[in-house]
C-alpha cells in the first residue's frame, strides 16, 4: 500500500516518515545554500571597500569586514562602488517646472532661523524666536506636534508639507533630520539674505545673534597639514574634538597647531560661520563615552577662519549662512542625521574655496542643553563618521570636477555623483540634489559666479597679505 492512501486511513508508516524526514533536510540545506550564497556575493561586491553593509545603497550604516587576518583589521579604503547611470548634466529651469513657485504667501524678512522638531512649544525654542531681528520657521515631523504657539515663528506641520511644492519634498523621507531642507527653501523663497541653522536644544547666550559684518575682519590661520581642529584655539583642552574628526588624527599634534597668524580676513569672506556651543559641546559619542561633561569654552569673543584647503567638520546645531553660501545647506538623507550635517560640511567646504569663501569659527553664542540621547545608540549611528571620514576629506582634497563643470551648481551636481561613485551616500542624494538646484533656480537664487584671482594687502604687523580671493 502506497504512502498516500497510508496518510488517510491510520498513522503514517516508516515509508511517510522518512519522507517527511529527508524533506526537511532538503529544505534546510537549500535555505542554508542560499544564505551561503548571498553572503558571498556580498562579501565579494563589498571586499574593496573592507565594509560590508545591510542595504548597499542607504548609506545607513559601515561595519568592519568578517574577512580578517590574525588579529589585524581593515580600515575603509577608498575605491569607485559603482557607476551612476543617471544624467549627468543639469536640466534648465523652464517657466512650466516653476510654475508652482508664483504667488505663494507669507511674510518676507531678511533674516531667518530654521529649526526642526518634534517637541512642543519650549522655552528654548522661545529664546530662539526673540533672537532680535530674526524670523523663525519650524519644520515638523510625524512625531511632532500639529500646532505650535510661540509668536514670530512659521510652523510647516505635516498637511503643508504633503502639499509643497518643491522638488524636493517628495524625495525627503519623514521622520528625518532631512526634512529641515525645506525649512531652508521656505526661508530662501520668503526674502533671507542670511540662515541662522540651530537645533531646539541649543538656547541662545545673548538676545542679538552676531552677523557676518558685526566683525569686520578675522583672523586668518596658517595651519600645518588638511585638517584643524578648532577647540583648542578656543580654550579646550587638547583631548577634544569636534564630531565628524578624522578619529586617527585626534592625536595628531598638527591638527591642533596653529603655526602662524598670517593676517586678518574680511568678514564677506564667510560663508559659514559656526559658533561652539557650551555646557554640551558638538563632541561624538566616544568621547561622551569616555571623558566628563559639562565643558566651557573661552567667552572671549574670537572668530577665526579656517585656511583654504584645510577643512574642519561644522554642524547644524548654531552655524550662520551667507546668501552666497545658501547652495550648501542641503542635508543629505541617504545617511545617519547624526552624519549628514558633518557630510554636508566636508563637501560644501570644498566648493565654497572654488568661490572664495571659507568657513569660521567663532567663540560660544549658544549653550547646549542636549535632549536625551543614548550614547551608545549615537554610537551606532555615527559609524560612518568614524570609517569615512578621513578618506572623505582626501577624496575631496583629490577632487577635480568634470572640464564640462563650468557653474558652481555643476560642480554640486558633479561632486554629489562622485560621492555615490565612491561609496559616501546612497543615489537618492544625487536625486535630491538636482531637485535641490532646480528648486532654488526656479525661487529666484543666484549662484555665486568665480570670483577674480587679485592681489588684495591687508596690513598685519606691517606684513602684507597677497593673492588671495575677493568674493564677487
Amino acid at each position: 500500500m502506497g504512502c498516500g492512501k497510508s496518510l488517510k486511513m491510520k498513522p503514517p508508516n516508516n515509508c511517510c516518515r522518512n519522507v517527511h524526514t529527508w524533506v526537511v533536510i532538503l529544505i534546510v540545506l537549500l535555505a542554508g545554500l542560499l544564505i551561503y550564497v548571498l553572503q558571498d556575493r556580498q562579501l565579494t561586491v563589498l571586499s574593496n571597500t573592507g565594509l560590508f553593509r545591510d542595504e548597499e545603497t542607504t548609506g545607513q550604516q559601515c561595519r568592519p569586514s568578517p574577512h580578517i587576518q590574525g588579529a589585524t583589521g581593515r580600515v575603509y579604503q577608498l575605491s569607485k562602488a559603482r557607476t551612476y547611470e543617471g544624467r549627468r548634466e543639469l536640466a534648465p529651469a523652464t517657466s512650466t517646472s516653476c510654475k508652482p513657485y508664483s504667488a505663494r504667501a507669507g511674510r518676507r524678512c531678511d533674516r531667518w532661523i530654521v529649526v526642526t522638531t518634534i517637541h512642543p512649544s519650549t522655552p528654548i525654542l522661545r529664546k530662539i524666536s526673540s533672537l532680535s531681528g530674526w524670523c523663525m520657521v519650524v519644520v515638523a515631523d510625524k512625531k511632532g506636534p500639529v500646532s505650535m504657539d510661540i509668536p514670530n515663528v512659521d510652523y510647516l506641520d505635516v498637511v503643508q508639507q504633503e502639499s509643497c511644492g518643491y522638488q524636493i519634498c517628495r524625495l525627503l523621507p519623514w521622520n528625518h533630520f532631512g526634512r529641515k531642507n525645506i525649512g531652508y527653501l521656505y526661508a530662501i523663497e520668503h526674502g533671507a539674505e542670511m540662515i541662522y541653522d540651530t537645533d531646539d536644544d541649543n538656547q541662545p547666550l545673548f538676545d542679538e545673534l552676531p552677523a557676518f559684518d558685526n566683525v569686520g575682519y578675522s583672523k586668518q590661520l596658517h595651519v600645518a597639514g588638511h585638517l584643524w581642529n578648532p577647540y583648542p584655539q578656543f580654550g579646550a583642552n587638547t583631548k577634544m574634538w569636534p564630531r565628524g574628526f578624522p578619529l586617527s588624527r585626534i592625536t595628531d599634534p598638527a591638527t591642533k597647531r596653529v603655526d602662524v597668524i598670517n593676517g586678518t580676513v574680511a568678514a564677506r569672506r564667510a560663508g559659514v560661520v559656526q559658533f561652539l556651543a557650551q555646557h554640551d559641546p558638538d563632541i561624538d559619542a566616544i568621547y561622551r563615552l569616555t571623558n566628563e561633561l559639562p565643558y566651557e569654552f573661552d567667552p572671549a569673543p574670537r572668530r577665526l577662519f579656517v585656511p583654504e584647503r584645510v577643512m574642519s567638520p561644522y554642524n547644524a546645531q548654531a552655524t550662520l549662512h551667507a546668501h552666497q553660501a545658501f547652495w550648501g545647506l542641503l542635508l543629505p538623507v541617504s545617511v545617519h542625521g547624526r552624519v549628514s550635517d558633518i557630510w554636508r560640511s566636508y563637501f560644501t567646504q570644498r566648493l565654497l574655496w572654488d568661490i572664495g569663501m571659507q568657513v569660521a569659527f567663532h567663540s560660544p553664542f549658544v549653550v547646549q542643553y542636549r535632549n536625551p540621547h543614548n550614547y551608545m545608540a549615537d554610537f551606532d549611528s555615527e559609524m560612518d563618521l568614524y570609517y569615512k571620514a578621513e578618506t572623505l576629506v582626501k577624496f575631496l582634497q583629490e577632487w577635480t570636477p568634470e572640464k564640462s563643470s563650468t557653474s558652481l551648481q555643476q560642480k554640486l551636481l558633479d561632486l554629489a555623483i562622485r560621492l555615490y561613485e565612491f561609496d559616501f551616500f546612497g543615489v537618492q542624494d544625487v536625486t535630491l540634489t538636482e531637485a535641490w538646484i532646480q528648486d532654488l533656480q526656479c525661487l529666484g537664487y543666484k549662484f555665486p559666479l568665480h570670483p577674480s584671482l587679485i592681489t588684495q594687502k591687508s596690513l598685519v604687523d606691517d606684513e602684507a597679505l597677497s593673492a588671495t580671493y575677493l568674493p564677487f
